[in-house]
């Protein structure tokens, strides 16, 4: 290798580190904002206040997890952890469980190829999607940039590139290169983002036909629909499973195929709550209602009103 060779590497080398630091900090990267908790303590007790004067509102099984509210140390000198207990979503209440019969929640996560899409999905409901894409230089731009390193112009370099920063990066790299070894590098590098579900959803939810699945929430008797994307059967099932969120499909043959898939073990129903009139029938993971989890998979119309979901 001569010594324009040896040079030109060294300041591909040094170019493609600031490079990927670049690229690292464009990413969106998973990062859980809401603490959670694991229970530690099989039966633990969750009362309505941070001590055992408080009256007892249920018991919970060692391993569920649960999101922190806040937390209080008591007039005993015990720290107890104010958490989440929704009856339904969204209706905002919570319980106190003691802090001996929980530990800090730690994501643990595991992967579910499906179709081919990679879910890393969390026990506490935390789900973020790993994608690959290939970054690359045309040779058009390389040698254009090129040709302005030739001609001193390095300037450029502290100025705004047209073509975005990253991007301008590496082209610039490549044109250092070329400089010195004449070599243009047509392909740079593959870089793996991990997005947020939600925002994955937003970018990769499908156009909503007669059987797609719809994010929902309950209001009373009611279902809302709370986004204008619909989902695949993959994508309804990572959701409701994984993320503890409510779906509809308009007939029970969706719901079905959807609770009946090959990923999921256990579903019980249908079912639909005698006290709501506005309700839908609905299944349930798990095997009972002591023994469920994730959200609701709703489908068809309200039992008694025959109403759809309301559209936000």
């Amino acid at each position: 290798m001569t010594k324009k060779e040896k040079k030109g590497l060294s300041l591909l080398l040094t170019c493609s580190l600031i490079v990927m630091a670049c690229l690292q900090n464009t990413v969106t990267l998973h990062a859980a904002e809401i603490r959670f908790l694991d229970v530690t303590t099989d039966n633990a007790c969750l009362r309505e206040g941070p001590s055992k004067d408080y009256s007892e509102i249920s018991r919970t099984y060692d391993g569920r997890v649960l999101k922190v509210v806040g937390k209080k140390t008591n007039d005993y000198g015990n720290l107890w952890y104010e958490v989440a207990w929704e009856q339904e979503a969204g209706d905002g209440r919570t319980a106190y469980i003691y802090s001996a019969n929980v530990e800090k929640h730690d994501h643990s996560y595991f992967c579910l190829d499906l179709e081919g899409v990679e879910y890393h999905v969390c026990s506490c409901g935390d789900v973020y999607v790993e994608e690959e894409e290939t970054v690359t230089v045309s040779r058009a731009d390389t040698l254009v940039l090129g040709a302005t390193v030739t001609a001193g112009a390095t300037s450029v370099a502290d100025g705004p590139f047209p073509m975005g920063e990253m991007l301008g990066a590496l082209i610039l790299a490549g044109a250092y290169y070329l400089e010195y070894s004449g070599v243009i590098p047509d392909e740079v590098t593959k870089i793996t983002t991990k997005t947020d579900f939600s925002d994955y959803i937003d970018e990769n939810g499908e156009v909503c036909g007669e059987s797609n699945f719809r994010m929902v929430a309950r209001e009373g008797g009611n279902l809302v629909v709370i986004s204008d994307r619909c989902l695949s059967l993959p994508q309804a099932f990572v959701y409701s499973r994984f993320c503890y969120g409510d779906v509809w499909s308009p007939d029970e043959s969706g719901a079905m195929a959807l609770t009946c898939a090959a990923m999921n073990k256990d579903f019980f129903g249908p079912e639909v709550d005698k006290d709501k009139p506005g309700y839908y029938y609905h299944y349930h993971y798990g095997t009972d209602h002591n023994n469920c989890y994730g959200g609701h998979v709703f489908y068809g119309r309200g039992q008694f009103t025959g109403s759809l979901p309301i559209m936000e």
